[in-house]
């Protein structure tokens, strides 16, 4: 379901710094801190630098609240803000349609979905300039011909990648992967009820007050500055872009799902937030903006940066010398100052030593009839692979009839020299179909009558051929 940027991008990122976990970790750390830049470059067209400050520390509040660093959709946020920009503050308006779509491109090799919302709201801010009559474009070819560039970029740089793809993966398995199951699959079995407890849950509503944030800087703007679309229309984009982006998170309703529509109307918020004085009366605007940019702050300071200065000090307090040993000396040269779960990291030393080049394992769960999530990192750390393409466990595919015949036939023409169970996922359950034990067991019973538990670590067993 991620696209191909997510897999060569972390490649290439170890090929030039070596293949340790902390380059890819430090380098999405990275990411989310141009992610804050970008922030601060935006609201600072609007704002002055007290509010780009408070703005630029709340959009890093968010970031730090989401977690998930490797997630990639922080990259491709990161790409649609940029495009934007380009959009609509380059000098040229040729080279800017061109850099806009190569943008998007790009979005899309790390997340289809999100950067076809934001081709939408692109398309929706031409739309807006014809009927302005923005003064960037003298006649109407100059118009088309900026579109048309950016066209140009986006079917170099993603349609002739997608047609590389479907000419190696298939046509089928590509609508399978990309447009079927995310469509149809999984929001029954990854869906979550929108929330109403606990507090900290309540930011994914935030989104849908974006176009009353727009009208609200609408309506204190002079009726000549409103048709001013090179001025307006950055915060056109990103108030469309907060609204259309809460169907990535409408399924799996969550702060880090619904995190590009977050991370949008923070900027929208402190753009259009109106300036205040000593002297100004408090008027039901200044309440409205107050009540949002105190939600976000206190959500940013005691969800995200308490939780995260409170980690640090006992880190600081109980683990610097654990870390410092795994510095020095890691368990396993890929895992250098970083830490698994201990029952990996057990079996990861015990395995080590028996893998050669070529060997295959398979990393999987207890439970085939009801999956929740596999350690699917342990490929990457072990230097091996899954003798299927099956290998990244999710409810909905797994545990389907057809699939597992897949598997066990791979299985039965490649054995795996190991195979590692985890219990740990049992005891997971959601208001969803994830939780249900489908009855499906081809899987289970071909591991049970050729492979037998030699070691266990917890929750994990470990599996060697009979």
């Amino acid at each position: 379901m991620y696209g191909p940027a997510t897999f060569y991008f972390n490649a290439g990122v170890m090929a030039i710094f070596g293949e340790f976990a902390l380059a890819v970790k430090g380098i999405s750390l990275l990411v989310k801190l141009g992610l804050v830049y970008i922030a601060l470059v935006f609201i600072r067209q609007y704002q002055p630098l007290s509010v780009q400050v408070l703005g630029g520390l709340t959009s890093a509040g968010l970031l730090i609240g989401f977690g998930f660093d490797l997630f990639p959709v922080f990259h491709a946020i990161l790409l649609i803000l940029l495009a934007f920009w380009f959009l609509t503050h380059s000098s040229n308006v040729l080279v800017g349609g061109f850099l806009s779509g190569a943008g998007l491109a790009l979005a899309a090799l790390f997340r289809h979905d999100l950067a076809g919302y934001a081709l939408f709201c692109s398309l929706v801010y031409f739309l807006v300039r014809i009927i302005f009559r923005s003064p960037r474009f003298k006649s109407g070819p100059l118009l088309a011909l900026t579109f048309l560039s950016m066209g140009i970029a986006c079917s170099a740089i993603f349609i002739l990648p997608t047609l590389a793809l479907i000419y190696a993966a298939g046509i089928e398995n590509l609508y399978h992967d990309l447009l079927h199951f995310p469509g149809t699959v999984y929001p029954e079995v990854r869906s979550l009820p929108w929330p109403v407890a606990p507090l900290q849950s309540l930011i994914v509503y935030l989104p849908f007050l974006a176009p009353l944030v727009f009208l609200a800087y609408a309506v204190r703007r002079p009726s000549s500055e409103l048709t001013e679309v090179d001025r307006n229309g950055l915060l056109i984009l990103v108030m469309l872009a907060s609204v259309i982006f809460i169907l990535k998170g409408s399924v799996r309703t969550s702060a880090v799902h619904m995190a590009p529509a977050i991370f949008f109307f923070n900027i929208l918020v402190f753009s259009c937030l109106p300036r205040l004085s000593c002297s100004r009366v408090i008027t039901g605007q200044t309440v409205f903006f107050g009540l949002i940019v105190g939600f976000l702050i206190a959500w940013g300071a005691w969800f995200a940066i308490r939780p995260s200065a409170m980690s640090t000090l006992h880190f600081i307090k109980n683990q610097t010398s654990k870390t410092l040993q795994n510095c020095r000396e890691p368990i396993h040269p890929k895992l250098a100052c970083m830490t698994i779960p201990n029952r990996y990291g057990a079996a990861l030393t015990y395995l080590t030593p028996s893998l050669s080049e070529g060997d295959s394992i398979y990393v999987g769960v207890s439970d085939h009839s009801r999956i929740f999530v596999n350690f699917q990192a342990f490929y990457f750390l072990s230097g091996s692979f899954a003798p299927t393409r099956w290998e990244e466990l999710h409810p909905g595919l797994q545990n389907r009839l057809d699939i597992q015949s897949q598997i066990v036939a791979s299985f039965s023409a490649t054995p795996p020299k190991f195979v590692l169970l985890d219990a740990a996922w049992i005891d997971v359950s959601e208001p969803n179909a994830s939780s249900v034990d489908n009855g499906v067991e081809l899987l289970d019973a071909f591991i049970a009558d050729n492979y037998i538990i030699t070691e266990t670590y917890g929750s994990l067993a470990l599996m060697t051929l009979k």
